[in-house]
């Protein structure tokens, strides 16, 4: 199918004025200096545009002092968001790369990352710079820390703080070129060894760039995921302050005090990812959640629950898609919650674009648009973004027929629109680049219409019977259950033949009082014969990493130890 796009939708990348994320907020420095940009939702502290501004414009003067070059990659290693944020546009305004990494990392995996990025000097919080001294013997040499002077817990030290490297300073000259290196986010970890992706300029512009045309300046974007994601980050804070909305900016998700800060900000936009959604589907009624002003949510992947969400929070629009730190936005769609305008947001709580705004940019950018209130097929993620090329191959790297499911793999239809290499391992760069596509590693269908959904991972393929069996769609049938938080199956060596049996490992809300064998009835008429679980492992707590994915390689390690609530 070919999909109508605006004449001018691929060029805008390419000839915009403003190009990249600190011509952005320069724009936004001249023309709202005086607007709140940032409000840190602990302490209630505000930040201007033109307070923004020059913190970052004198960070860039320091860091360039410090011995800083366009290219070179400053670590920030910090728990507090604000941090993060004045030191992403700091180093950017210095030419260098922004390479955030998990504060919660120390010993090897702290060595491992700052090993690999090779940083010179890293922006840490105190508790971070302690865990840097404790491996400083088994990292680069002439390593400089930082401490992060923002953190309100922060111990005195002494050396230098961020305080002293934004106190004052004449931002550096320099022009950013589309394809120079912004910024380096490393990989989740969830299958192996974590991998620094290196994104350009441009890779930021292409990932927020249909989800700024659905915000503007009246928009509150709600943050609360760890920075060192491409979630908060980029998708969540460089597209707020693009468009010079204002961020609530917080440490961590909380579910039970989630609608409390949406009121408190009066926010119009937040980020939720899988178990997110149904933590507070269980949180119980409150006048705040009823009455948001919270107006469109991204959820990824795009639960069952979507509609009742919508309809029990309010919420007028939902997007999903498929978003890799590699590809950035590849795949998008908007769902349109309440099409004949017969529920959703308050009208006295409406910020942001109209609803009738939000339909026509969605049509004249080429964005599908579906009815929320309506069935969507399972794994929905939409069209493809008019800045890359998607198909669906075969393992011989044959496009698939319709309905098929092959391995998604992308390429960009303009120079520097998706990610340049791994860090460091050229041979992982040339593996996922073979054949001149990007392959994702996840599978996928596309239909007669050209909308695409998500299958699994190819590594979470499990063979029985003869069939190939994804672990995603188990996982996606167990988690219509109203008692099951997260889902995650996995295949072990059968006791029988060459295939696999299906080990089902549940997380159940806090009240639940189900037993193994009564999910195992569930399941077993919610699926097909050949995808019964031979066995349940209800879990406390399911290993995930601090961006909610679940962490398989750690339960294949607890196969084979019992478990009282266990059933095969």
């Amino acid at each position: 199918m070919t999909i109508a796009r605006s004449a001018q939708t691929l060029e805008s990348l390419v000839s915009a004025d403003i190009s990249n994320a600190v011509e952005a907020l320069d724009a936004q420095v001249a023309g709202n200096g005086d607007k709140v940009a940032v409000t840190v939702g602990e302490t209630g502290e505000t930040f201007t545009y033109s307070e923004i501004g020059r913190r970052t414009d004198a960070l860039a003067a320091s860091l360039r002092e410090r011995g800083v070059n366009a290219g070179d990659r400053v670590a920030i290693i910090s728990e507090t968001p604000l941090t993060s944020v004045i030191s992403m546009y700091g180093v950017w305004k210095a030419g260098a790369v922004f390479a955030p990494i998990n504060p919660e990392y120390s010993g090897e995996f702290l060595t491992y990352h700052l090993n690999d990025c090779g940083a010179r000097i890293v922006i840490a919080s105190p508790r971070a710079a302690e865990r840097v001294d404790e491996v400083r013997l088994t990292i680069i040499e002439h390593l400089t820390v930082v401490i992060d002077s923002f953190d309100p817990g922060r111990a005195e030290s002494g050396g230098e703080s961020l305080a002293d490297l934004t106190r004052a300073g004449t931002r550096p000259d320099g022009t950013i070129m589309f394809n120079d290196p912004a910024s380096v986010i490393y990989t989740s970890g969830t299958t192996g060894p974590a991998k620094g992706v290196v994104l350009s300029h441009r890779w930021v512009n292409q990932y927020t760039w249909q989800y700024r045309r659905w915000v503007n300046e009246d928009d509150v974007i709600h943050v609360d995921l760890p920075m060192y994601h491409v979630g908060a980050a980029f998708f969540n804070v460089v597209r707020a302050l693009w468009v010079g909305a204002s961020i609530s900016l917080w440490e961590r998700f909380s579910a039970s005090q989630y609608w409390e800060r949406i009121a408190e900000a009066g926010a119009t936009s937040s980020l939720l990812l899988d178990v997110m959604i149904p933590w507070l589907m269980q949180q119980p009624e409150s006048p705040a959640a009823a009455e948001n002003t919270l107006r469109h949510v991204h959820m990824q992947p795009l639960p069952a629950t979507h509609h009742d969400f919508a309809t029990r929070f309010g919420i007028d629009f939902v997007t999903a898609g498929f978003g890799q730190t590699e590809s950035g936005s590849a795949i998008y769609g908007l769902v349109d919650q309440f099409p004949d305008d017969d529920g959703g947001t308050p009208e006295h709580a409406k910020r942001g674009l109209s609803r009738e705004l939000m339909r026509s940019r969605a049509k004249e950018d080429g964005a599908l648009i579906v009815r929320g209130d309506r069935p969507i097929e399972r794994g929905f993620m939409g069209w493809p973004s008019p800045f890359l090329e998607i198909e669906i191959h075969d393992a011989y790297g044959r496009p698939c027929a319709d309905n098929t499911t092959g391995e998604l793999v992308v390429r960009p239809r303009i120079a520097s629109a998706i990610f340049s290499l791994y860090l460091g391992k050229s041979d992982y760069s040339l593996h996922a680049f073979r054949d001149l596509w990007f392959h994702t590693g996840d599978t996928a269908t596309r239909d007669e219409n050209g909308i695409l959904y998500f299958r699994g991972r190819i590594g979470d393929r499990i063979r029985v019977k003869g069939e190939n069996i994804s672990a995603f769609d188990i996982e996606q049938r167990a988690l219509v259950h109203p008692e099951i938080v997260k889902a995650a199956a996995i295949g072990i060596p059968s006791s029988q033949g060459e295939e696999d049996d299906i080990v089902l490992f549940l997380e159940l809300i806090h009240t639940s009082e189900l037993s193994a064998s009564e999910l195992m009835t569930y399941m077993r008429t919610s699926l097909a014969r050949h995808m019964h679980p031979s066995e349940i492992r209800i879990i406390d707590s399911m290993p995930v990493t601090q961006t909610n994915k679940i962490q398989k390689h750690k339960l294949h390690s607890l196969v084979g130890r019992s478990g009282s609530r266990n059933q095969r």
